[in-house]
């Protein structure tokens, strides 16, 4: 659950489903759980989801990313629900690609600060891009590449993010967390040279 959302439980998975359930209501049990009154909205995304969260100031958007890293953005607002942002190409960007082999996406941010959403995908060299997301498009916000043994960065693929509490990617608290095939762990904060997070 999102802490705006302290009610509400998202779930997605195979069958390609996006689900937002009112936990205290699946919690009473009884006909709650029979009538599936504890679904506050259903959606469709059409494949299967691997990963998904929420984004904005009152986590009224989520974003699922699939198994073939398509991302999608979902308005959860009960008046206007449904599918808001489609992204099928960011693992193809050419800044990713290692010859024959195609980046991947590791999850979604949001900057409260500036109030954009960004995707992070990773190379298996170990660089990675931030893009911003808007309804239409997604542009590259920062280019973080591939580490050496005496510098910052992964040596190696990146496989997972996970943005730091009360961050987003602006103000002293900002910035995300990412694991490697290497063992490293890097902590990326806002205010590097050449505007890309710092490790």
């Amino acid at each position: 659950p999102a802490p705006s959302r302290s009610d509400e439980l998202l779930t997605a998975g195979d069958d390609g489903l996006i689900c937002a359930l009112d936990v205290e209501r699946c919690i009473a049990g009884g006909t709650a759980i029979e009538d599936d009154a504890g679904l506050r909205l259903v959606l469709n995304g059409g494949e299967s989801v691997q990963r998904l969260g929420f984004l904005g100031e009152d986590a009224s958007v989520a974003y699922t990313v699939s198994t073939t890293d398509v991302v999608q953005l979902w308005s959860l607002h009960e008046g206007r629900p449904g599918s808001c942002g489609r992204f099928e190409d960011l693992r193809a960007h050419e800044q990713l690609r290692q010859g024959d082999t195609d980046g991947y996406v590791l999850g979604a941010l949001y900057d409260a600060e500036s109030g954009r959403a960004h995707v992070l995908a990773g190379a298996i060299d170990g660089s990675m891009l931030l893009f911003h997301l808007n309804l239409e498009a997604a542009t590259v916000s920062a280019v973080m590449p591939a580490g050496d043994a005496n510098a910052r960065g992964h040596l190696r693929a990146p496989r997972c993010m996970v943005p730091l509490i009360g961050g987003g990617l602006g103000g002293s608290q900002g910035g995300f967390v990412t694991g490697g095939e290497d063992g490293r762990i890097c902590v990326w904060r806002p205010g590097a040279p050449e505007g890309a997070p710092g490790a």
